[in-house]
């Protein structure tokens, strides 16, 4: 077992050091299940969807192991401060409106849950890797979906649509619209739909290529999962594909830390011949692959003549134009239900929370920007950008996935005394 974990760090170069030494079965066991929740969060469970009810079959290891680490000194303080606007996020939701017992008790367990993954519960490297073993199986299915589509001619669905929660009905119908005679194939393997797989793998892609130490086996799925974020035919993906590898080929190629940037790196004859030839690489495409071609239509233009960034915001006016008084501080209760998947972050956040409660939930990410370094600065920043276009940045799966990321970074930026002291040490 050893010889493998050593062999993963030699891999990995420092990816994923928060939580080390949590390594046992019951530890990947709970990594794993970290990894699956973003896309079981869509699926029937015993309690609210499955997403949840793996969560509290996992709470008490992950409870025992944060009590092991605080008891051994291995909590990083700046990990347990990084968490603060969350939690208090979390309390906030769960005072202001009022919903029942169970809404407060999943309030109190998520807020616990949070502490835990602060306190190195569950090992960043061992999540990492299902992670990115879930995006490259993602994209091994997606050249299957692709080949059944365009060569064989049938269309092969991979999401067991009776399993959905009920909530997901306009994901849904996107998918058989998708489906439809003359309309973009947008497959996206087990993802519900391709801005979902992108929300999965863009921290992977930005952790891959932006952090110290890169190697062949980092670089090597970098490709795989650039490959299945373009796709996935995806807008925000491939923009995120196209910033994340320009950052890494013009600050981070050769050891992964970054460079001075200065005006004679960006404009180099090098740098611009680059960019020339992408440039028309993509022109050719764009006039040649129908599929491409209707792909960038899809970002810049719909066939009704807005962009896909207006169709996924336009919704929200409507909820807006109708929020006054103290709503406008602290939100409103009676919101539809299907809210929580049809509003970007923010608008959403916004609607339900008001101000107070977006103050709260974007000073979680907006931390990141000031504090964090190398990849979990732009993950930072890509969160906060997609927040106004997405609606899962301030949902709990992706918000709990996300942090998972972020406090390895705020533990790679730790002082090695800022660990919690233990009781012998006191």
């Amino acid at each position: 077992m050893r010889i493998r974990i050593g062999s993963l760090e030699q891999n990995m170069g420092s990816i994923g050091r928060y939580g080390s030494g949590n390594d046992n079965i019951a530890d990947k066991f709970c990594a794993f299940i970290m990894a699956v929740t973003p896309i079981l969060q869509h699926y029937k469970g015993v309690v609210q969807n499955a997403g949840f009810t793996v969560l509290l079959l996992i709470i008490p290891w992950i409870t025992i192991r944060f009590f092991m680490r605080l008891r051994a000194g291995l909590v990083e303080k700046k990990c347990l401060r990084a968490i603060v606007p969350i939690l208090l996020f979390e309390i906030y939701c769960a005072v202001i409106h009022p919903s029942g017992v169970m809404r407060m008790f999943y309030q109190l367990f998520m807020i616990w849950l949070f502490i835990c993954l602060a306190g190195g519960a569950v090992n960043t490297r061992i999540f990492f890797r299902v992670s990115v073993a879930v995006v490259t199986v993602a994209a091994v299915l997606l050249v299957f979906q692709y080949g059944m589509h365009y060569v064989l001619h049938r269309t092969v669905n991979l999401r067991p649509f009776s399993l959905l929660v009920s909530e997901t009905n306009i994901w849904i119908r996107h998918a058989e619209r998708g489906l439809r005679e003359g309309a973009l194939y947008r497959p996206a393997a087990f993802f519900l739909e391709p801005s979902h797989l992108f929300l999965y793998a863009f921290p992977l892609l930005g952790v891959l290529l932006l952090s110290p130490g890169i190697t062949k086996w980092r670089k090597k799925r970098a490709v795989i999962i650039t490959a299945a974020m373009v796709m996935s035919t995806s807008g925000m993906a491939i923009v995120a594909v196209v910033g994340l590898w320009g950052l890494y080929f013009l600050f981070y190629r050769n050891s992964g830390e970054k460079k001075a940037i200065t005006l004679s790196k960006i404009f180099s004859p090098k740098t611009i011949t680059i960019g020339v030839l992408l440039l028309m690489a993509l022109a050719v495409a764009y006039f040649n692959v129908p599929i491409i071609q209707r792909t960038i239509n899809r970002i810049l233009a719909s066939t009704e003549g807005s962009s896909a960034i207006d169709g996924r915001v336009r919704l929200a006016s409507h909820y807006i134009a109708n929020i006054t008084g103290k709503a406008v501080w602290f939100g409103q209760s009676n919101v539809v239900q299907e809210l929580n998947f049809n509003l970007a972050g923010f608008f959403a956040t916004y609607i339900k929370w008001g101000i107070c409660g977006v103050i709260l939930s974007y000073w979680y990410y907006l931390q990141g920007i000031f504090k964090l370094k190398k990849a979990y600065f732009w993950i930072s920043a890509i969160i906060l950008v997609i927040s106004f276009f997405t609606a899962h940045t301030h949902g709990t799966f992706y918000m709990i996935f996300y942090t998972i990321f972020l406090m390895n970074g705020y533990y790679e930026g730790a002082a090695p005394n800022e660990a919690v002291p233990s009781r012998s040490a006191s």
